[in-house]
């Protein structure tokens, strides 16, 4: 008896087939145009940071001393910690560039790899 292949039986034996092969198409397309805004992404950023070139091309002002401010784990309410935050640095009369730098000092363990 002789034996079938697959492709010999045509598409009509796997209905699903055409469906599944445009399903992998498009995940393939959108695999690619992930990697692509991930380049970009890539070119924009040194270093790996998360903010904009212009907060990274900003400079950190020479007689700027960083101010001793507690940590923040992510175990906490994080509410209460940008809160704290904001009020000391209310104090320093900083730049929106200067808070993004410092807030990002006061984070720790899972809470800075989050906000990376």
């Amino acid at each position: 008896m002789p034996s079938l292949t697959l492709e010999a039986k045509g598409p009509s034996f796997f209905p699903l087939s055409g469906e599944l092969r445009q399903v992998n198409q498009r995940l393939e397309e959108v695999q690619k145009e992930f990697v692509k805004s991930k380049e970009r992404l890539g070119e924009r950023s040194k270093g790996g940071s998360p903010f904009t070139p212009k907060i990274q091309d900003k400079p950190i002002p020479i007689n700027f001393h960083l101010p001793s401010l507690e940590s923040y784990d992510g175990s906490l309410d994080p509410i209460e910690h940008i809160v704290a935050f904001r009020a000391q640095m209310a104090l320093y009369n900083t730049s929106d560039v200067l808070l993004c730098w410092v807030f990002l000092t006061t984070l720790r363990g899972l809470a800075r790899m989050w906000y990376n």
